[in-house]
């Protein structure tokens, strides 16, 4: 599986759920006769539509978009797209294992994202902290924590930061922080 720079597949899969309940109910089926006329079970399309899959394949979603009488071929290949983008690994995905799942939520709604705002009353906000102020910042914060995974968490904080500098990037950030944290990062260089 690829890792895409594209938006979030999170989001991506979240637009495709909606797309096809809403799909499903204009055709005016319940899940269950859905689900009859597919010979799927009804949790299969109950995790489709809940979005507790991975995504839905091309076969499955053509012959789906068949029975709800979508026929429209721009329409079709824009719920392909959709489908084959949610199915997508993002660059974050592959921290999964070394951070707590909240950052990577986090991060897969701030890529999605048109507007971010942060507000942190002692430290500088994440995604615009140097490598240096990241590295001190977390000894910091978790003492405890190892130099690998501290090592682990500076390049998220980095990766974040070209995010924010990508022509798809939210087109506002905001980041308020109090004079606490300009005084910690100052006694820290």
């Amino acid at each position: 599986m690829e890792v895409s720079d594209t938006p979030s597949p999170t989001v991506q899969r979240r637009r495709l759920r909606a797309e096809l309940r809403r799909a499903r109910h204009d055709a005016g089926l319940t899940q269950e006769q859905v689900a009859t006329a597919m010979d799927w079970s009804l949790s299969k399309l109950i995790r489709i539509e809940n979005g507790t899959t991975a995504g839905i394949s091309t076969n499955d979603l053509k012959a789906i978009l068949l029975h709800y009488k979508i026929t429209d071929g721009d329409r079709t290949t824009e719920l392909l797209a959709l489908a084959k983008t949610s199915r997508e690994r993002s660059w974050w995905s592959t921290y999964g294992d070394s951070v707590p799942k909240r950052l990577i939520q986090l991060i897969d709604y701030e890529a999605a994202a048109s507007t971010a705002r942060s507000f942190e009353s002692f430290i500088v906000a994440g995604p615009l902290q140097t490598a240096d102020y990241a590295r001190a910042a977390i000894h910091q914060l978790a003492p405890q924590m190892e130099d690998s995974e501290v090592s682990v968490r500076v390049d998220i904080r980095t990766k974040r930061q070209e995010t924010l500098l990508r022509p798809e990037a939210p087109r506002m950030f905001s980041s308020w922080t109090n004079r606490s944290s300009a005084a910690w990062s100052a006694a820290r260089t």
